[in-house]
């Protein structure tokens, strides 16, 4: 699954300043702006402080770790992010923590008057072991010790390191600390592609009535949905690859709600009539999706996506979040061919 992230910083007002912080004498400079560095574990770590109402504020915090399940000695990659926070205290001083029905996540740090933030981050995810009978157990990173330094006053997007991450889960919160949406992303292995150039459209293709090239619309909620098609190997068909789309959903045992941004990667084939509909299954999360090619040279379908997990409470309890029945959608050609994965 891919995630799809917004990001919204407030005006870039006073961001090269230094803001001053006083209470019993002590004080400490903190300065707006993006925060860059490594946890002990070597993977990094972002830090982005804005101004709110004239006081410093950490406004996302993005975060990587190794996490060890206890009981099957597992491991796997993951990253946090977390947008919105809390404010910074006199001393330099910050927590943030969010828990939701799947994941725990807590950092605290401290800043000093040179731009440097030191701290301490840990993560728990509660999951099932592969063997059989199944047992919960809680996966965790730590916690694990990071140091960053400043180094833009420009908004993180530009600056942030790169990597890539098997989980990847984004939280808001509100002023609060409570949190209001959460978007998951569980990445399976990438499936193989052609990447020979693209062919021109064959008879079966021109029969179909869908032409190649990068599909977007948006769905029944009004979130976006894309996918691109493609001529197959063989040049005689069409595949829909690179399919993503976005849902909010309700956790049937918690009562919570959840917003899944996925895709699936595998190539699903175009029938001569121009329709297709596949099933993609994996661990965490089963996609249904339909589509047709329509007379204006539109494509309309259906999705029906679940997610499942474990509760992040003693005693652990399965989970599973979806929307209410299949979602419709409509996508439109709108550029040319794209060959290979994401």
């Amino acid at each position: 699954m891919s995630s799809r992230t917004t990001r919204r910083f407030p005006a870039a007002r006073a961001a090269l300043s230094t803001v001053l912080l006083g209470l019993a004498g002590i004080a400490a400079a903190v300065q707006p702006g993006t925060y860059q560095g490594y946890t002990a574990a070597g993977l990094p770590v972002t830090i982005v402080v804005a101004l709110h109402h004239g006081r410093p504020f950490v406004e996302i915090y993005d975060y990587a770790a190794i996490v060890t399940c206890s009981l099957s000695g597992s491991q796997y990659q993951w990253e946090q992010e977390v947008i919105g926070g809390g404010h910074i205290a006199a001393d330099g001083g910050f927590t943030m923590a969010a828990t939701v029905w799947d994941v725990h996540t807590r950092m605290t740090g401290r800043f000093d008057e040179a731009g440097h933030v030191v701290g301490t981050a840990f993560q728990q995810d509660p999951m099932l072991t592969l063997e059989d009978p199944q047992r919960a157990e809680f996966c965790a990173d730590g916690p694990q010790h990071f140091a960053a330094k400043w180094v833009a006053a420009a908004p993180a997007a530009a600056a942030r390191t790169a990597m890539t991450s098997d989980v990847r889960t984004t939280m808001r919160l509100d002023a609060a600390g409570r949190v209001v949406s959460r978007e998951v992303t569980r990445r399976p292995a990438a499936a193989s592609t052609s990447s020979s150039p693209a062919r021109a459209a064959s008879p079966m293709t021109a029969a179909s009535g869908v032409a190649p090239g990068h599909y977007a619309g948006t769905n029944s909620q009004g979130h976006p949905m894309s996918f691109d098609v493609q001529p197959a190997a063989s040049g005689l068909s069409m595949v829909v690859v690179n399919y993503q789309d976005s849902e909010d959903m309700v956790c049937a045992t918690t009562g919570q709600t959840a917003y899944s941004t996925g895709f699936v990667r595998t190539a699903e084939p175009v029938s001569a009539i121009g329709s297709f509909a596949f099933t993609d299954a994996n661990l965490f999360s089963h996609y249904d999706v339909t589509g047709s090619a329509q007379p204006d040279g539109s494509i309309a379908g259906t999705t029906r996506e679940a997610v499942s997990g474990l509760t992040n409470a003693k005693p652990q309890a399965s989970e599973l979040c979806q929307a209410t029945g299949p979602l419709s959608w409509t996508a439109t050609l709108v550029g040319g061919a794209r060959v290979g994965g994401r």
